[in-house]
């Protein structure tokens, strides 16, 4: 029993510390209503972040890198035909309580017996005795739960895209719940999800793995990242 309940957490973190949970949340209007060449102004609505930062340039030349990917043109207020809107935030931490189950024996699954004896003669007569056990044969089982407190983060990235007339064209929400609240691992695989989902209608979530999560911050910022 004490080695299952030792074993039992190291399970659990080798399964959920290698993997990015990634919601993807896309509405967009049809193709042929999207204009043919994209110029477009861009707007950021980060009041807390300091746009001139390293960090804010960082996100900032992610962003612009996966709208010209999609034939998008930067350009200002004056040539645009429409204004994407960015946005992106960090928020919690929130508590989750979770139960993890204790095995124990529950009662018996049936019982077996065991004779021991011994015979001696003597002349024409035999003596002997013996002893039987009987031994139950325990049965497992959940006999509890052990509760306990994890904290997460929901980490946030959104864009929208409006027309000249006030008009919205597509919007995207992508957003992932996990452990850290360092923006810097979460943007690269936000932005590179936005990237694939922008002016398409979407519903749907992704798995990315950490030697992907990887490949991706690389891509996105052409630097090295520590995981």
């Amino acid at each position: 029993m004490q080695k299952f309940l030792l074993i039992f957490p190291i399970i659990m973190c080798s399964c959920t510390s290698t993997r990015y949970h990634i919601d993807i949340k896309t509405q967009s209007v049809p193709q042929d209503e999207l204009p043919e060449t994209s110029m477009c102004e861009i707007r950021y609505f980060n009041k807390d972040a300091n746009p001139k930062s390293i960090e804010s340039r960082e996100y900032n030349r992610q962003i612009e890198k996966i709208l010209t990917d999609n034939g998008i043109q930067i350009t200002d207020s004056k040539k645009a035909n429409c204004t994407i809107g960015v946005a992106y935030a960090i928020e919690g931490p929130y508590k989750e309580t979770n139960a993890a189950p204790i095995i124990g024996i529950t009662g018996t699954s049936g019982s077996t017996s065991y004779t021991n004896g011994s015979i001696s003669a003597y002349g024409n007569t035999a003596y002997g005795s013996a002893m039987t056990q009987t031994y139950n044969i325990p049965q497992y089982g959940v006999t509890g739960y052990r509760y306990y407190d994890t904290y997460y983060y929901v980490r946030w990235l959104a864009l929208a895209a409006i027309n000249k007339k006030g008009e919205e064209l597509w919007n995207a929400n992508i957003s992932s719940s996990g452990s850290t609240n360092d923006m810097r691992k979460i943007f690269p695989l936000l932005s590179y999800v936005a990237g694939d989902a922008i002016m398409t209608n979407k519903d749907t979530s992704v798995v990315i793995s950490s030697t992907k999560a990887k490949e991706i911050t690389e891509f996105m910022t052409n630097t090295k990242e520590s995981y």
